[in-house]
C-alpha cells in the first residue's frame, strides 16, 4: 500500500499499535494526539487517509474530525474508530461522509483491508477528477476559436465547422497533407454532443494492412499462439468519436466490414464469435480523390455514401496567404524555446519570404519551419536567413529517379532486411525465404559487409 496516512487517537498504546501496523504496509503515517492537534495537522499538510478514534477529548472529537476533513480536504477518505457499544455513532459518522468504521477490538487484518479499500477509493477519485479536468481542458483546447482562420477560404470552412458539429453526423474531410484535419476532427468532436465521451484517431495509412483489423475491431485472446486479448479503437471509441484518417489506404476486405459497423453499430473482433455492439460517431479524412479511387476499384462505393453524410474540404496554404502570418505567430507564441530564448516575432523580410512561399508541405511544414528557425536564431526577433526556405523547398521537392537493375533492388532489398533483422543473419535469411549459405553468398557477391552467422 502506498499513501499518506493521519492516525488520530488519544490513547497512547492504541496509537502506537496501530502506526506500527500500517508503516509495516509501506504507508506514511503521522499521528496526532487529540481533536485539537488533528485539525492543525489537517490545515497544514494533504493526506489520502484520516484514521480516527470518535470519543477523544471530547464525546463528538471524531465527529468533529470528520466534519473538517469533508471541509477543507473533501477528497481525503476518513476512517472511524469505535467500541462495539459506539456502532450507532459510528453509522452516523458514515452518513456524514466517513468511509467506514473499525469496531474495537478488531483483527489487523480486518483493519488492513480496510485501509486498503479508503486507500483504492481515493486513488479512483483522484484519477476520475484529473480526468474530469483533463476533459474539460481539452474542451476549451479545442474551441471554434483554436482554428485560425482569417481568409475567407478558412472562415467557409470554419461555418460548415459550426454546424455540423452539434450534430450526429458523420464527417468526411478532404484535404492535403499538412492542412489540420485532425484538429478539424477534434474541433467537431469537442463541441459536439459527444465532447464528454473518447476522441479516438487512428492513421489508417500509418498500420500495415496485416495489422490494420486487429487496430480497428480488438483481437480475442488466444487467437494465435501468444497473442493476447486487444481492444479495437471502435470499442476505445464507445459513445465518443473515432477518426478515420487517410481511409482511402485501407485495403477492400477492411472497407467492407468499416461498411458493416457503420451500417449495423456492431463489429466481431479477430477471432472472437460474438458481435459487440457500439455506439460510436465516425470522422474520417483524406488527401485522395475517392470519386477517382472509385473508379479504379480501389475504395467501395458504398462506403463513402455511408462516409460522406456532411463533407468539409480544406483548402491548402497557398489558397490562403492571409492565414500565414497569424499562424506563423502563433507557432511561436506556443513554442516553449521561443519563450525561453525571448524570441519575440518575425521580421518584415521574414513575414515577406513566407508569403512568398509556396508550402507544399501545408501548415505542417510551417509549424516545422517556425520550430526550425527559433533553434536557429541568435537575436529576438526571426529573420528571413533564420527560416532556411531554400531547404525546406529542397526537401519537399521529390528527387530525379533513375532507372535501376535488378541486382541494385536486390542488393538494397538485402541491406533493408538485414537492418529490420537487426544484423541478424539467420532471422533475415528467413525472411527472405533463403537459406544462410545462400545469403552469405549474396552479401559476398553484392559487397554487403559483414560475417557469417
Amino acid at each position: 500500500m502506498k499513501g499518506k496516512v493521519l492516525l488520530v487517537d488519544d490513547d497512547y498504546s492504541m496509537r502506537t499499535t496501530l502506526g506500527l501496523l500500517l508503516k509495516s504496509e509501506g504507508l506514511e503515517v503521522t499521528e496526532a494526539k487529540s481533536q485539537k492537534e488533528a485539525i492543525s495537522r489537517i490545515g497544514q499538510e494533504e493526506f489520502d487517509l484520516v484514521v480516527t478514534d470518535l470519543r477523544m477529548e471530547h464525546e463528538d472529537s471524531g465527529i468533529r474530525v470528520l466534519r473538517y476533513v469533508r471541509e477543507v480536504s473533501p477528497e481525503t477518505e476518513v476512517l472511524v474508530i469505535t467500541a462495539y457499544g459506539s456502532i450507532r455513532t459510528a453509522i452516523d459518522a458514515t452518513r456524514l461522509g466517513a468511509y467506514d468504521y473499525i469496531t474495537t477490538p478488531c483483527e489487523n487484518d480486518e483493519i488492513l483491508l480496510k485501509v486498503q479499500r479508503a486507500l483504492q477509493k481515493r486513488t479512483m477519485s483522484a484519477e476520475l477528477e484529473s480526468l474530469r479536468l483533463l476533459q474539460s481542458e481539452r474542451i476549451k483546447r479545442f474551441g471554434y476559436d483554436s482554428v485560425i482562420a482569417v481568409s475567407k477560404p478558412m472562415r467557409r470552412v470554419m461555418e460548415l465547422v459550426k454546424k455540423v458539429a452539434p450534430t450526429q453526423a458523420r464527417v468526411l474531410i478532404v484535404g492535403e497533407s499538412g492542412t489540420g484535419k485532425e484538429l478539424l476532427a477534434r474541433v467537431i468532436h469537442y463541441n459536439g454532443p459527444r465532447a464528454k465521451g473518447p476522441f479516438v484517431a487512428l492513421n489508417c495509412a500509418a498500420i500495415p494492412e496485416t495489422l490494420l483489423e486487429s487496430e480497428l475491431f480488438g483481437i480475442k485472446r488466444g487467437t494465435a499462439t501468444g497473442v493476447s486479448a486487444k481492444q479495437g479503437k471502435f470499442s476505445l471509441a464507445n459513445r465518443g468519436t473515432i477518426f478515420l484518417d487517410e481511409i482511402a489506404d485501407m485495403s477492400p476486405s477492411t472497407q467492407a466490414k468499416v461498411l458493416r459497423v457503420l451500417q449495423e453499430q456492431e463489429f466481431t473482433p479477430l477471432g472472437g464469435d460474438r458481435p459487440v455492439r457500439v455506439d460510436v460517431r465516425v470522422i474520417s479524412a483524406t488527401n485522395r480523390d475517392l470519386k477517382k479511387a472509385i473508379s479504379d476499384g480501389s475504395f467501395r462505393e458504398d462506403l463513402l455514401f455511408r462516409l460522406n453524410i456532411f463533407t468539409i474540404k480544406i483548402p491548402p496554404l497557398r489558397e490562403r496567404p492571409e492565414d500565414i502570418i497569424p499562424l506563423a505567430d502563433f507557432c511561436l507564441r506556443s513554442n516553449l524555446l521561443a519563450k525561453r530564448k525571448g524570441v519575440r516575432g518575425l521580421t518584415q523580410r521574414a513575414k515577406k519570404a513566407l508569403l512568398r512561399y509556396p508550402w507544399p508541405g501545408n501548415v505542417r511544414e510551417l509549424e516545422n519551419v517556425i520550430q526550425r528557425a527559433v533553434i536557429i536564431s541568435s537575436g529576438d526577433m526571426i529573420d528571413e536567413s533564420d527560416l532556411a526556405l531554400e531547404l525546406s523547398l529542397e526537401v519537399a521537392r521529390p528527387a530525379q529517379k533513375r532507372a535501376t537493375t535488378l541486382k541494385e533492388n536486390e542488393r538494397q532489398h538485402i541491406i533493408s532486411v538485414l537492418q529490420m533483422a537487426g544484423g541478424n543473419r539467420a532471422k533475415a535469411a528467413r525472411i527472405l525465404g533463403i537459406s544462410r549459405s545462400t545469403l552469405w553468398a549474396k552479401m559476398k557477391q553484392y559487397g554487403i559487409a559483414g560475417e557469417p552467422s
